[in-house]
This record gives C-alpha cells, structure tokens and sequence, in this order.
C-alpha cells in the first residue's frame, strides 16, 4: 500500500511540474492592438471592466506623431474578453498629448458600436462609431484626424508546443496508473 500512495504522489508531481511547463506565465490578459496609425498592447487584470485601475500595463505607439501613450494617458476605458474566444471588445480614450512636431494629441481605441469624441484643447472635434481615431491638434495651424480599424489579437495563449508537452505528461500518467498485468 504504502508504494502505491508512493508512486502516486510521483505521478501527481509530475503531472503538476508538466502543467507548469505548459502553462506560460502571466500576469494578466495581453492583447495587441493595432490601427493604420499605431500599434501597442495592453494587459488586463480581468476579464471585463471599466477602468483603468484593471489594467496592468498599457502601451500605445504612434510614429507619426512622436507619440507613445501609456498607462496613466488612459482617460476612459470599458472592456470585456470572450472566455470562449479571448475575443475582446473595447472602448478606449487618452487624454490629449504633447506630440514631436508640435501639438497634442489623442486616440480613441474601440472596435464596438460605442460613439467616440475627441475634442481638441484649442478647438475642433473628431468622432466616429465603430472604428479607432488619432487626433492631432496644432494651435494656429488646425487639426488633422485619421479613423481606422482596430485589431485586437490575443498575445497568451498556450503556445502549441506547451500544449504537447501537457498532453505528454497526461499519457505518461495514464500508463503510469495503469495496472500491471497479473
């Protein structure tokens, strides 16, 4: 008996150790975001919510401008990720700022039905349904504006090469706890 419980605990203690080899680790749900005018990505404590202190690490790159957006630029945000896809749905704004070449600007981030409005500190709106904005707003100049769809693609998934070694140790446990033929 007392090999038995022996053997057992090995096998659970490899399968376990196999599971955590499979499973990469995370600190959250990483996704990342891509328009015509920028790229970055962003890390969520949750699944869902709406606001920013769910989210654990934000980064946003628009080369045009000189400008890379980040955690604390978030003014408002709301979000939801499909547990079945990891498809994820939201609604994002920055506050406005300075940008390279002079002026500020901002982007909204959504791929929802939600109505955006980006209002410029010196005057000016942009706004559209269903589609990502950056603005850029140049006092004395004017303001320029460009929409674009928003790609959202989730960045951990469970790399094929982890879910085989895990299947492995699942195989191995089962012929471990097979019974010898008497």
């Amino acid at each position: 008996m007392r090999q038995f419980r022996n053997r057992i605990a090995v096998l659970v203690t490899a399968a376990l150790l196999g599971l955590g080899l499979a499973l990469p680790a995370q600190a959250g749900l990483i996704h990342n975001l891509s328009t015509n005018f920028g790229a970055g990505q962003i890390t969520f404590l949750d699944p869902s919510g709406n606001d920013s202190s769910g989210v654990a690490a934000f980064a946003f790159d628009v080369p045009t401008a000189g400008i890379t957006f980040g955690l604390a630029d978030i003014d408002e945000i709301i979000w939801s990720i499909d547990p079945n896809t990891w498809a994820l749905s939201i609604d994002l704004t920055t506050v406005f700022r300075d940008a390279a070449g002079g002026g500020v600007g901002a982007i909204a981030l959504s791929n929802t039905d939600m109505r955006k409005d980006l209002i410029c500190p010196t005057g000016g709106s942009l706004s559209a349904p269903r589609a990502s904005l950056f603005f850029l707003c140049i006092a004395g100049v004017g303001n320029t504006g460009q929409a674009s769809q928003l790609e959202a693609t989730p960045a951990n998934l469970i790399a094929p090469s982890g879910l085989a070694i895990f299947l492995l140790g699942l195989a191995g446990l089962g012929a471990g706890l097979r019974r010898p033929a008497a």
